[in-house]
């Protein structure tokens, strides 16, 4: 009769009730006898004897002990352990005796559904908008947006509040983000924000040119989130969740909004000293004070917000349009087409190279 492993006498056991042993045995390929078998020792409750039955190895625990800690490789030969206690100990039982003992008392891990891979320290921070409408600013209800930035590996966290949702928010409040971090990650993964990809979603989206040229100013790459997937950022997800429980701005007033923010970022490093790292089981501070170490060091002198990139042609007179209004410009530039930033009623040419 053939001997079933754990799983097959599992599937007898939830199939024996509306199924045909004929059909159980078909689909395990064993034989109905083999079916018919099982079924009547599960009926029965009876146990295999053998699992009752200590191990042969077991007198000589303290000696097999003995040779696990003067082991220095990952791997281990357990035919080498046999060969040692037969010579050494007098051992009589086979190798299989010995592997059996050894499953028994130095069982290997348990299998997770779900396995945590965290990034490396420096490598990433994700980004994302929350909305807090009616926040009492100088006693007037004010409809304000906080944006979240979190490190990946030590879970830091930064919030810089904004009224706005444009382009120049996004780019001040990602600016303030990264002073408050002490550095730039090598990636940032965001929302599919208008300010962010300009047509599409995802990997297959197109970044906005503004962004983008942020971007290579602050030294970062852009990874756009999959479209409707939430846990592809779950780390400034749950962070968001977390300050509308922790750090609400509801039940106060503040004077200003810069008292808001002062108000955040004293919450934020009190709570840092609470949280764990789960990369490192240290306080995020303390994880934070090491990934700091691998960031890109943000520029002493911050990109000004712009909120336009385009390419303009100067003409012969040294002079270009954008927005319907004529700058002049230096006469290195005559008649070439350059790549320029626009701000609010500010223009100056680009440090790129000519397209």
């Amino acid at each position: 009769m053939r001997r079933l492993d754990l799983e097959a006498r599992m599937a007898i056991k939830a199939l024996a009730r509306g199924t045909a042993k004929s059909e159980i045995a078909r689909l395990l390929g064993v034989t109905e006898g083999t079916v018919r078998y099982h079924v009547a020792r599960m009926k029965t409750g009876a146990v295999d004897g053998r699992s009752r039955q200590p191990f042969k190895a077991e007198a000589l625990r303290e000696a097999i002990e003995h040779w696990r800690s003067q082991q220095t490789s990952v791997a281990l030969n357990l035919a080498a352990l046999h060969e040692w206690l037969c010579v050494e100990h007098g051992y009589d039982g086979s190798l299989r005796s010995i592997e059996r003992f050894w499953k028994s008392a130095y069982p290997a891990p348990a299998l997770r559904a779900r396995r945590r891979v965290e990034t490396p320290a420096g490598a990433q921070a994700q980004v994302d908008w929350a909305h807090f409408p009616g926040v009492l600013i100088g006693n007037v209800p004010i409809d304000l947006l906080a944006l979240h930035m979190v490190l990946s590996w030590s879970r830091k966290e930064a919030i810089v509040w904004s009224t706005a949702k444009d382009m120049l928010s996004w780019l001040s409040c990602h600016s303030a983000c990264f002073t408050r971090l002490g550095g730039v990650a090598a990636t940032v993964r965001i929302d599919n924000e208008k300010t962010a990809i300009a047509h599409g979603a995802g990997a297959w989206g197109t970044i906005n040119a503004t962004y983008r040229r942020y971007g290579l100013m602050m030294r970062f790459h852009i990874d756009a989130c999959a479209p409707r997937q939430p846990q592809a950022k779950g780390k400034v997800e749950r962070r968001v969740r977390d300050q509308r429980m922790a750090l609400e701005p509801y039940g106060r007033s503040f004077s200003d909004l810069s008292d808001l923010q002062s108000w955040t970022d004293a919450r934020l490093e009190a709570l840092s000293q609470q949280r764990r790292c789960p990369a490192t089981g240290t306080s995020v501070s303390e994880a934070w004070r090491d990934e700091a170490q691998r960031l890109t060091p943000v520029p002493a002198t911050l990109p000004e917000p712009f909120d336009a990139v385009a390419t303009r042609s100067v003409g012969v007179t040294a002079w270009w349009r954008s927005r319907g209004v004529s700058t002049a410009c230096r006469f290195a530039l005559l008649a070439s087409r350059w790549r320029f930033e626009e701000r609010p009623r500010v223009f100056r040419s680009s440090r790129l190279a000519r397209p």
